[in-house]
């Protein structure tokens, strides 16, 4: 199996993840949120568990859309946009793990050498349909 075009759905899988993780780990500032009706719940400087459940959180549907962008990104075959999102995974990574050892930042840096890896083969074939397309062409054919 070719891991490289499931990328998309492995980010994906990434975000639904994260959500689970942070329902469990954040469920009582999350009742607490619901119970006070959503809108204007979490204000600034005054409860962090709110505030860190309201960040960690915020992160699942980024994933998720970048996982999505990623999926219609290599159906494309779009190797820079896969390129764009391994670097962004690979410094958010960095910056993560550094700031947050004990964390799944460590998971980013996993997975950005997968992403610059695929975007790499999708250029050399993207170079080699090209170079193949002018032979084709240069013969006559």
């Amino acid at each position: 199996m070719q891991l490289g075009r499931h990328l998309g759905r492995l980010l994906i899988g990434v975000g639904v993840g994260h959500l689970v993780v942070g329902v469990m780990a954040f469920h009582a500032p999350l009742a607490a949120i619901f119970r006070d009706g959503v809108v204007n719940t979490v204000p600034l400087g005054v409860d962090f568990d709110r505030q860190a459940a309201f960040w960690f959180l915020f992160a699942s549907p980024v994933t998720f859309l970048l996982g999505q962008l990623t999926s219609h990104a290599l159906a494309r075959r779009d190797a820079h946009a896969v390129r764009v999102v391994g670097w962004s995974l690979l410094g958010m990574g960095v910056v993560g793990v550094s700031v947050m050892p004990i964390s799944g930042f460590w998971l980013l840096l996993a997975l950005a050498p997968l992403f610059l890896s695929e975007a790499r083969a999708l250029q050399r074939q993207t170079a080699s349909a090209i170079a193949m397309s002018r032979v084709h062409a240069a013969s006559g054919a």
